[in-house]
């Protein structure tokens, strides 16, 4: 090599600036940030999926074997015994067809009964106070099947506001 010149390597060396030097790395951060919060998109829209069609489950499930009869009939007091009775009976025939006797009440699930009177405030009745309300559920042979008795009295009123309300609902 006569013509040949070589070229010397420099040895000093530019230096980088920060963004040069740190750009690799806040790549890496960003796209390890985008995944893990794409992963996390996937799990939150996976989960409010099957909290979705769980609670439709349990919809359909609960409309299917949770029975909803509902039977509300006024009760009229037979005052020609002592002490009065009422008494209602369910087999009825204005139910629905689809409501037979024997399957109206099915064994082994727990019914919930409310007997709700409105008695007139009347003196004679301030005057009797305390009542017993007694309820029997009875088989079709007749027998009690189950018996309930709970004490009931009237809402206690002073004679004014016995007076008002009776003057503002007269009106």
């Amino acid at each position: 090599g006569v013509g040949r010149v070589r070229r010397r390597e420099s040895l000093w060396v530019r230096p980088r600036s920060w963004v040069e030097e740190w750009t690799p790395y806040v790549l890496e951060v960003i796209r390890t940030t985008l995944w893990v919060m794409q992963w996390i998109a996937v799990v939150v829209v996976v989960l409010a999926t099957l909290t979705c069609a769980a609670a439709f489950m349990y919809g359909m499930a609960y409309m299917t074997f949770v029975p909803n009869k509902l039977m509300c009939r006024p009760l009229h007091m037979d005052y020609t015994t002592t002490p009065p009775v009422a008494s209602i009976d369910v087999h009825a025939p204005d139910y629905p067809r689809s409501v037979h006797p024997t399957n109206f009440f099915v064994p082994g699930i727990g019914y919930a009964f409310r007997v709700h009177l409105v008695l007139p405030e009347s003196p004679v009745n301030q005057q009797l106070g305390m009542f017993m309300v007694q309820m029997q559920l009875l088989s079709l042979e007749g027998r009690p099947l189950a018996v309930v008795a709970r004490p009931c009295v009237l809402h206690y009123k002073s004679k004014l506001l016995q007076y008002l309300s009776t003057t503002v609902f007269s009106l």
